[in-house]
């Protein structure tokens, strides 16, 4: 098991490393722009203080944009696992940069089948959102056994 820390702050990444739980960051737009910096910054310093991977997120809704910004991502750590939104542009964008061996997590998952989509593309991670459903009243946990078993059939490596 890895954990992923969900944040974008320094003083946290380093808090929880000194107890050997950062194998891994995910961050996006709305961490970024807590942390009041250049968010360029911020990602390459997470970069250099994490050894795992480290999600960052485009925000380019296109999916040739999103290819642009990609491509600019990769190069501010060599950690970096580019992360997309699961909609139609997305599924675009990750076929292109998966024949460009780039990890790729997908994210905003909310149903278990919208990983499916992905089924012919090599993605590194797939985000299944939980906490943001329970926001709403709702619940997403009786979803995980189902996401689990759509993953083994579709046998990734």
């Amino acid at each position: 098991m890895k954990f992923f820390l969900d944040t974008a702050s320094i003083d946290k990444i380093n808090f929880w490393k000194k107890y050997d739980l950062v194998q891994g960051v995910t961050t996006n737009p709305t961490l970024l722009s807590k942390e009041g910096n250049d968010p360029t910054k911020v990602i390459k310093e997470i970069c250099k203080i994490v050894d795992g991977d480290v999600s960052a997120q485009v925000t380019e809704s296109e999916a040739k944009n999103m290819i642009d910004q990609a491509n600019f991502l990769k190069t501010l750590g060599k950690n970096i696992v580019i992360k997309l939104p699961c909609n139609l542009e997305g599924i675009i964008a990750a076929k292109y940069l998966s024949k460009k061996k780039y990890k790729i997590n997908i994210t905003l998952g909310f149903d278990p089948a919208q990983i499916s989509a992905f089924n012919n593309i090599n993605i590194t991670y797939f985000s299944f959102i939980i906490g943001r459903v329970e926001d709403f009243g709702d619940s997403n946990i009786q979803n995980i056994p189902l996401l689990k078993e759509m993953i083994k059939k579709l046998n990734p490596k």
